[in-house]
């Protein structure tokens, strides 16, 4: 009886440790792709911001 208890009780560790890990591993997950998502957005405001300034530029130097 004693053995039961122990290896269930091994079981059931294994199974937590395991259900545990994958959680955090999904966890990094998500936080990776929503760190990509806020620098592709920051990526392409900056974009923006450039062409917006370059085309600024060369209003100036065809309009002076």
């Amino acid at each position: 009886m004693k053995m039961l208890k122990l290896i269930l009780t091994v079981i059931f560790c294994w199974t937590v440790i395991a259900f545990g890990q994958t959680s955090s591993t999904e966890a990094r997950l998500i936080r990776l792709e929503e760190g990509q998502k806020s620098l592709d957005k920051r990526f392409d405001e900056t974009r923006s911001e450039q062409i917006e300034s370059k085309s600024g530029n060369l209003d100036i130097r065809l309009f002076p």
